[in-house]
């Protein structure tokens, strides 16, 4: 049984799926299938999300809080052992092909806060703002683009000295990074 948290976790996950569509759909009128909106992708458009600070200071890291450092860059796993287990409401995942629901809307969405729906809608605004073409980038480019965090570099570092893959990244560490976004 998932506990409130992670249940919470993943729920302000699929609200954030469910804007980031939104907004590829505006940038990629090409791709209405989204077909280029992979794993890898999503989880890496999801750590710029996380933390990316708002015109009032705010992220979104009381939320998504456990990032790794793995090879292709920041990973939340708790996010990520969702995605694999295919835990969520409304969304899945085919390999690394995102599966779209068909009926999903705003109020599909009414049992998550307020707060919550708007800090996220105001991290992708915030995002937007920075880089309205990261949405549009493809999956390596995002790879780049986390590698450039020493947030990132410090703790895979790490982790290649202890003999592993990945290595769990300090909130800190994030939040006092340098910023890539472009």
């Amino acid at each position: 049984m998932m506990d409130a948290k992670l249940a919470h976790k993943d729920f302000s996950f699929e609200f954030f799926l469910y804007k980031l569509i939104e907004w590829y759909r505006q940038s990629v009128p090409s791709d209405p299938q989204c077909v280029s909106l992979t794993r890898i992708k999503i989880l890496k458009l999801l750590f710029f999300t996380s933390v990316i600070k708002t015109e009032d200071g705010h992220d979104l890291l009381d939320i998504f809080d456990n990032f790794y450092a793995m090879q292709h860059g920041p990973v939340e796993s708790d996010i990520y052992n969702s995605i694999s287990a295919n835990q969520f409401r409304f969304y899945s995942f085919d390999g690394i092909s995102l599966k779209l629901p068909s009926n999903i809307t705003d109020e599909s969405f009414h049992d998550l806060d307020d707060e919550t729906k708007q800090n996220i809608c105001n991290s992708l605004k915030e995002l937007k703002k920075v880089n309205s073409r990261i949405v549009g980038y493809d999956p390596f480019k995002l790879v780049e683009l986390s590698h450039q965090w020493n947030s990132w570099k410090r703790t895979y570092e790490v982790a290649g000295l202890m003999g592993k893959g990945s290595e769990k990244m300090s909130l800190k560490l994030i939040k006092e990074d340098e910023q890539f976004f472009i």
